[in-house]
């Protein structure tokens, strides 16, 4: 899990909604369990930390580029919760096979 100490201007997305809002910590949870996995992911989330100053800035300086930062977060969600819930999914169903596998073995 990537742990960064967040301030409610020092990130672009939580500029734009602020750091208590619920799209804010899907967000999050989507970074520390789906994109902290894989070296892509964490690519992205690199980049994001690297560009976030600059990006945070514009926000916090034109309403614009406020709303446009709030309309791509509204655009990525339902893409993110799908992508998420899929792969939750398959997880869950990996393990009650090895689950329903492993009760075949033990009682033959």
């Amino acid at each position: 899990m990537l742990c960064h100490e967040e301030e409610s201007s020092g990130y672009p997305a939580e500029s734009a909604l602020g750091s208590d809002n619920t799209r804010i910590t899907t967000l999050k949870q989507f970074r520390d369990e789906v994109l902290a996995s894989s070296r892509f992911g964490r690519a992205l989330i690199k980049t994001y930390y690297t560009t976030a100053p600059v990006l945070s800035r514009l926000v916090n300086s034109s309403p614009l580029f406020k709303q446009m930062t709030i309309k791509l977060i509204d655009a990525i969600l339902p893409i993110v919760k799908n992508h998420w819930m899929k792969n939750k999914i398959t997880v869950f169903n990996k393990l009650n096979t090895q689950r329903t596998e492993s009760y075949k073995c033990s009682t033959i």
